[in-house]
């Protein structure tokens, strides 16, 4: 089916960084279909993953460089996806200067610029109240469970009434397409947890997981697309969207879709999981979190149609993308 291009009126000049990575590689495609300039900023290394485009222009650097020098001129917008999403493994330090430092440089340049739109990336495990509800307000460091919720909060808290033009995107545990590649499923981050599965034999799998919890899941094209609606439709400054599908499976319903996509024999849930591989998920299959929605969920029916609910046979066919791609990969080796 032929799309509509977008009128020029509405097309925007886009400063974007994380082009390359996994959510950002996704929105900067669909910010190029939509007809506008982007201007995606990349480590030097990864400028080559990126596809030729008349609109796009690329700009190679370190955000985490006291030195760096960025364009100039004014752009409509600035979108930050930039980060690094590491549960374990990682120092404070470097998680600061991952997730925080690159918050407050390009806040500074936004303001010294004159950008009118500042959309930011953050995550649905930012600080929720002490009840585990994340408001779509803002969130508090005291309940982060690790080093990387409590980075993605203080970004958060940097920049809510420092920027104009600011919006704070919360996504999930971000799912790839319907019909995946393997390496779209290994840079996700399901792609730790099948590459543990598959360390671990596919046998029984012992989770340190709650049966009854509905992880934060939510789809990168809702994502992408409800990002991308937001850009083009009229300001709502220090707005948070939390961006989670309405309706998930249960811990107990993702174990039995993976079982029945071949990934492991059985599930069984425990307070600890027994494989050190698995332990940076324990947090997100065993906390109870909910999420309010009311504002967003009104946002996105009006901007793309409402988000996708997240499916045991959905799940399952990402397993079986994973094992199919796999079986392929040793036949042709």
């Amino acid at each position: 089916m032929r799309r509509t291009p977008i009128p020029m009126m509405t097309r925007r000049s886009i400063f974007l960084t994380g082009g390359s990575g996994y959510l950002g590689s996704a929105l900067l495609r669909e910010l190029l279909r939509r007809g506008h300039r982007v201007t995606a900023f990349v480590r030097e290394r990864s400028q080559n993953r990126l596809p030729w485009h008349e609109a796009l222009r690329v700009v190679t650097g370190d955000l985490t460089d006291p030195n760096l020098m960025l364009p100039t001129e004014r752009f409509d917008a600035i979108v930050h996806c930039a980060a690094m999403p590491k549960l374990a493994g990682a120092s404070q330090i470097a998680m600061e200067q991952a997730n925080v430092a690159p918050v407050e440089f390009l806040a500074a340049h936004a303001k010294r610029t004159g950008v009118a739109r500042f959309l930011h990336v953050s995550t649905a495990f930012v600080g929720a109240d002490d009840d585990g509800v994340l408001a779509e307000a803002s969130a508090n460091e005291e309940s982060c469970s690790n080093t990387y919720e409590k980075t993605k909060t203080k970004a958060e808290g940097l920049l809510l009434g420092r920027v104009d033009g600011l919006e704070v995107f919360r996504p999930g545990i971000i799912l790839p397409e319907w019909m995946s590649s393997r390496e779209e499923i290994e840079k996700s981050p399901l792609g730790p947890f099948f590459e543990a599965l598959d360390v671990t034999g596919r046998g029984t799998c012992r989770l340190g997981a709650q049966a009854h919890i509905r992880p934060g899941f939510c789809r990168r094209t809702d994502v992408v697309r409800f990002i991308a609606g937001r850009l083009e439709a009229a300001p709502k400054p220090n707005s948070l969207w939390n961006l989670v599908s309405p309706e998930r499976p249960t811990v107990a319903e993702i174990g039995r879709a993976f079982v029945r996509a071949g990934l492991a024999m059985h599930f069984e849930f425990l307070p600890r999981s027994r494989h050190p591989m698995f332990r940076p998920w324990d947090n997100y299959l065993s906390r109870d979190r909910r999420w309010e929605q009311t504002n967003t969920c009104a946002e996105a029916n009006r901007i793309i149609g409402g988000l996708n609910n997240i499916s045991e046979t959905y799940l399952e066919m990402l397993g079986r993308s994973w094992l199919n791609a796999e079986i392929l990969k040793e036949v042709s080796a």
